[in-house]
């Protein structure tokens, strides 16, 4: 039993330490979609969330800081934590 919590000690450090969140960049814009009263916003307008509420026509992009300021939250897919490739 030791030995196992010893092992998870040491190696869930070593597991979570390549994981980062994504994070929306603050100068960049992004895509919210106008006929829907969600306030969630996407990184790019081929999200399959925003495509499932919304058309071509509907889409918007706008400032980040826009978004936020409009209580928005980021899209979990367009955001979601990835592995960090350089480790």
């Amino acid at each position: 039993m030791k030995k196992l919590l010893l092992l998870l000690l040491f190696v869930f450090p070593l597991i979570s330490a390549g994981v980062k969140i994504d994070a929306p960049k603050s100068s960049g814009g992004v895509y919210i979609c106008m006929k829907s009263k969600s306030k969630v916003y996407h990184r790019k307008p081929q999200c399959r969330e925003l495509r499932k509420h919304c058309n071509d026509s509907s889409i918007k992009r706008i400032p980040l800081k826009q978004a936020q300021q409009m209580k928005g939250k980021a899209c979990k897919i367009c955001y979601r934590p990835q592995k960090d490739r350089n480790h």
